[in-house]
């Protein structure tokens, strides 16, 4: 970075940026093990290279494993670089609000996976013969189109979950 860049802001490739010094910043938040993912947000200056920079940003992205996002503001002064990044597989987005929005849910898509896929450590996995009193009870309610709650119970019952017994 020049030596008036603001040393409060990170990475601040200041204003007059050309492309390649801003895809340099990129690339460097991109290679930090900190860093998840990147939101690139460019406002563009009277001397911006939109579409230049989007090249030289498309360009780092590609090179890299971790999600970049971008935020082109500018309305169409920056049509033809937002169009670029979203051709180079990089998702754009008109503001910097849009893009955090989106990684919101892509955090929460996340935790959601993870949940999801949690085992239990002490629950097993392994069935044994109460497959074949499952296997027995569904074939002789196969008959109907819907288990009833009693059928339904005792089959989750036969896999040692308890349940509440309703009786017919």
């Amino acid at each position: 970075l020049p030596p008036y860049w603001s040393h409060a802001n990170p990475i601040d490739v200041l204003g007059d940026a050309p492309p390649e010094r801003f895809a340099l910043g990129v690339g460097a938040a991109l290679a930090d093990p900190q860093v998840d993912a990147v939101l690139a947000i460019l406002t563009p200056q009277a001397m911006t290279d939109p579409t230049g920079t989007a090249d030289a940003v498309a360009r780092t992205a590609a090179a890299g494993r971790k999600l970049l996002l971008a935020a082109w503001m500018g309305g169409t002064s920056v049509r033809a670089g937002a169009k670029l990044l979203a051709q180079s597989g990089v998702p754009i987005y008109s503001t910097p609000a849009e893009a955090v929005q989106a990684f919101l849910h892509l955090a929460a898509y996340a935790r959601q996976r993870e949940t999801l896929y949690e085992t239990p450590a002490d629950l097993g996995v392994a069935f044994g013969r109460e497959r074949n009193e499952v296997r027995r009870r569904l074939e002789a309610a196969a008959q109907d189109r819907l288990l009833s709650e009693v059928v339904s119970k005792e089959i989750v019952a036969t896999y040692g979950i308890p349940v509440t017994r309703p009786r017919t």
